[in-house]
């Protein structure tokens, strides 16, 4: 999870550290109207896929 916030953190996500903000972390990455680039998206996502 520190992954995927620090990664989000370098696009200019900014999400509070806990496991309570898992949730708000995948809604942005799964977001098609965020601002992050498109390659990074499906790197993302197997941050994500380890969280499961």
């Amino acid at each position: 999870m520190n992954a995927l916030r620090g990664h989000l953190g370098e696009f200019g996500q900014i999400v509070p550290q806990g496991a309570a903000n898992a949730s708000k972390l995948i809604a942005i990455v799964e977001d098609p109207e965020s601002d992050l680039p498109a390659g990074a998206v499906p790197t993302l996502k197997v941050l994500i896929a380890t969280l499961t």
